[in-house]
């Protein structure tokens, strides 16, 4: 990681700050909690077309 971001420090949604930060969203994103709101957030915030979203917490 080049970045640590808290999501509490934006007002925004924090996959739109990823997206901006990187241009066009990250290569990959891991969800380690298990909640259906990070899960959708991890996913959003990768590349459209080859961005990986790994989701390790799943109850």
């Amino acid at each position: 990681a080049t970045d640590c971001i808290n999501p509490k420090d934006y007002k925004k949604p924090i996959h739109e700050v990823l997206i901006e930060m990187t241009g066009q969203g990250v290569d990959y994103s891991f969800e380690v909690i298990g909640r259906t709101e990070t899960m959708t957030e991890a996913l959003a915030s990768c590349h459209y077309n080859y961005g990986v979203s790994v989701i390790v917490g799943v109850p």
